[in-house]
């Protein structure tokens, strides 16, 4: 899946997987809602390698806001 985002006032094209959360039952503990990014493109250039562990967090719940609401 691909998104645009703003992060930083810099315009980003995020492509990753996007996995809905699955409900709790008795057999399994169900899991979050979750977006995994592999390329983040700025004027389509990839930084994913450039960016840190915090900045890939807050980018992964920008695209989750925006996927889901």
């Amino acid at each position: 899946m691909t998104t645009e985002i703003t992060y930083k006032g810099i315009f980003l094209e995020v492509t990753g997987e996007y996995t809905e959360a699955e409900e709790q039952t008795y057999d399994m503990p169900g899991s979050p809602t979750t977006f995994q990014p592999y390329d983040v493109l700025v004027e389509g250039v990839n930084i994913v390698d450039l960016l840190r562990e915090d900045d890939l967090m807050e980018i992964d719940n920008l695209v989750l806001e925006k996927i889901c609401g």
